[in-house]
């Protein structure tokens, strides 16, 4: 069995590929212009900061650049491209015979930019319509496409080289997981005959796509029937793939240079930091277990300067990994919210966790603050105001003292855990909303009295 993927990655820039138009979400076909929609002699121009980044995502793939590199026409007819063509890159890509390791070395074919074209909506599902949607919004938004070769054996390998995929993205800032799409059009071949599966977006629908098409693959070949060579389209809601059309070979688009756009050359670029080696520097120089560093690392850039920011103020690796990877990114995830969303600072965050530290807020009303805390902007001293005052604090001591009389017995007799469970029936009373070590002192005094 041979996997390979064709990787369109939406590119995080303001404007489109060839065109001034925004790229940020809105009503259907209201960021479109003359260029967007192909009218006649219209002229494009190459947007800069996707040529950058594209070149930026070739060098992180261990690619071989080309010197010079131009755009061509991708001639086809189809609604979701107006001209009749799509402008994008064939004989000469960004990059070319690069590399990702997953464990093993996955080859890259090539890198190369393109416009996306244009959303097509089926009302009624592809073969269940009785007519097609068009929004232009998206046409000429720029993408990367990132070509691999049939290195892929397993879904599971095709999970760990998204997951790296995405962690280079996120480090070069070329992509926003959160207003960004990726799309990918995935080649099986469990035989001579490779069948396409079209526009697979999101990793969750890519290995069931696969899945399912390694089954339909196997049935036929059991039964003896052919395997056709053709795009077929993964429907979502069912996890099944139906044909589309017989797949074209590249001959078949007639691609031409394109005279309207420059031939690019003499661009040089440097990358920051990439997450693999990060995570050795992580290892290293914090003591992470490597789990925990690639957590953070493939995070993004944002999450991993949090860290080491938060580790410099209040030392603890260990400690601010965890509270960070277990409790914050639980948070940040179910808000569907980034690092970088929010107001949340390190010199606030080790402040959090002093607090917690020095038992002025216990780990069990923590752990339910961070969550009201984080989206909401507050600060760290807003929720130490909201304590219980001392009457309401020595009113529950009381009432933990008279419920649990044998707890208090076990520790007049020395058994020292009875404290602690004592003070957790305080802290869960009032909602952990205590310093710890007054619960402590109060129930101590409360007991020597009695």
């Amino acid at each position: 069995m041979r996997i390979g993927l064709e990787v369109h990655v939406q590119l995080k820039t303001k404007s489109k590929l060839f065109c001034n138009c925004p790229t940020d979400p809105a009503e259907p076909n209201r960021n479109i212009c003359p260029i967007c929609l192909g009218f006649p002699g219209i002229r494009p121009f190459p947007n800069e900061e996707a040529i950058l980044l594209a070149f930026k995502i070739a060098k992180a793939l261990n690619c071989r650049i080309l010197e010079r590199c131009f755009f061509s026409r991708k001639s086809y007819f189809y609604p979701d491209m107006p001209k009749n063509y799509q402008i994008t890159q064939y004989e000469a890509p960004i990059g070319v015979d690069g590399w990702v390791d997953i464990g093993k070395k996955i080859r890259i074919r090539r890198v190369h930019l393109e416009e996306d074209p244009a959303r097509l909506v089926h009302p009624g599902g592809i073969g269940g319509s009785d007519h097609v949607l068009i929004d232009y919004n998206r046409a000429g938004v720029p993408l990367v496409e990132i070509v691999t070769e049939p290195d892929f054996e397993d879904v599971e390998e095709v999970k760990r080289f998204f997951k790296k995929l995405l962690s280079i993205l996120l480090h070069l800032r070329a992509f926003d997981p959160l207003k960004c799409s990726i799309r990918c059009d995935v080649n099986i071949s469990l035989g001579d005959t490779r069948v396409e599966v079209k526009n697979v977006t999101g990793l969750k629908h890519i290995e069931r796509a696969i899945r399912y098409e390694i089954l339909r693959q196997e049935k036929l070949l059991k039964e003896g029937k052919e395997v056709k060579r053709e795009t077929r389209h993964f429907d979502e809601k069912t996890g099944l793939t139906t044909s589309l059309r017989e797949k074209e070979f590249e001959d078949d688009y007639g691609y031409i240079f394109d005279p309207d756009l420059p031939i690019i050359e003499g661009i040089e670029v440097e990358i920051p930091e990439l997450p693999d080696r990060m995570v050795e520097r992580f290892v290293e120089e914090y003591g992470l277990k490597e789990e925990k560093a690639k957590a953070i690392a493939y995070e993004g850039p944002d999450f991993a300067s949090f860290f080491e920011e938060v580790v410099k103020d209040f030392g603890k690796p260990e400690v601010v990994a965890s509270w960070m990877l277990t409790h914050l990114l639980k948070c940040l995830n179910f808000n569907h919210m980034r690092l970088e969303d929010t107001s949340l600072t390190p010199k606030e965050f080790v402040e959090f966790l002093r607090a917690m530290e020095e038992e002025r807020i216990s780990e069990r009303y923590a752990k339910e603050m961070i969550k009201e805390w984080v989206p909401s902007g507050k600060k760290v001293e807003e929720f130490l105001k909201e304590m219980v005052s001392e009457e309401e604090l020595r009113r529950a001591v009381e009432e933990v003292l008279r419920e649990h009389r044998k707890a208090v017995e076990d520790y007049k007799k020395g058994k020292k855990k009875a404290l602690e469970f004592l003070i957790g029936q305080v802290l869960r009373r009032i909602g952990g909303r205590a310093d710890v070590k007054k619960v402590r002192r109060l129930l101590e005094e409360s007991i020597d009295l009695k």
